[in-house]
């Protein structure tokens, strides 16, 4: 117990702390700086061999927790009034611009939870006029940089674009988000996605 106590409280003081956004946008974690010995690959072309054909589409289903399951061990009722709580506190903050819950601070925080979100944009969002705040606006560069440091802080290893080949999306993309209610992500040579009653 006293060394795992002491890694991680060795783990917790070296790691970054940030107090706002424009801390966030300013650490390393916002720009791509790679050593000169790293070279620029294809995404089906890594460094080592792959056998593809040992490679499927996982289906991601039962990978993550939403308010149904919070609602099984609290209560629906519990839940909902923790939730009404969380969003009146929230509401209040982001409107006296209190620090680390002001309009941008939020917008990184929201990205944490699970939204009804598809290729085909958010169902529901909050939005800076339903907050009564004005929207926020940057150069480009401040926004790739803002985008950059929340994708990495949210959990991906890098940022980028890349090609969707028939591998991809026979091997590399999901066949459906979190949640059994979910549909399947189908490809389809159509000139406009669209969400069916059974696929995406």
């Amino acid at each position: 117990v006293g060394l795992a106590g002491a890694g991680l409280g060795a783990s917790a003081a070296i790691s970054p702390v940030f107090h706002d956004v424009d801390e966030f946008m300013s650490s390393p974690t916002a720009e791509w700086k790679r050593p000169w010995y790293v070279k620029n690959r294809e995404l089906e072309d890594p460094t080592v061999e792959l056998d593809w054909s040992l490679m499927y589409r996982s289906d991601g289903i039962w990978t993550g927790q939403n308010n149904p399951t919070q609602d099984f061990f609290l209560g629906a009722e519990e839940g909902a009034k923790r939730r009404a709580a969380a969003a009146a506190y929230s509401a209040n903050a982001v409107k006296t611009n209190q620090s680390g819950m002001t309009l941008r601070d939020r917008a990184l925080s929201s990205g944490n939870y699970m939204y009804p979100i598809t290729f085909m944009g958010p169902a529901s969002s909050t939005t800076p006029e339903s907050l009564g705040v004005p929207k926020w606006q940057g150069t480009p560069e401040e926004n790739s940089k803002m985008i950059r440091a929340a994708m990495i802080h949210f959990g991906a290893a890098q940022v980028g674009m890349a090609e969707i080949t028939d591998r991809v999306k026979t091997k590399l993309v999901r066949e459906y988000d979190k949640d059994f209610t979910h549909k399947k992500y189908m490809f389809e040579d159509v000139p406009k996605g669209y969400e069916g009653t059974d696929k995406l």
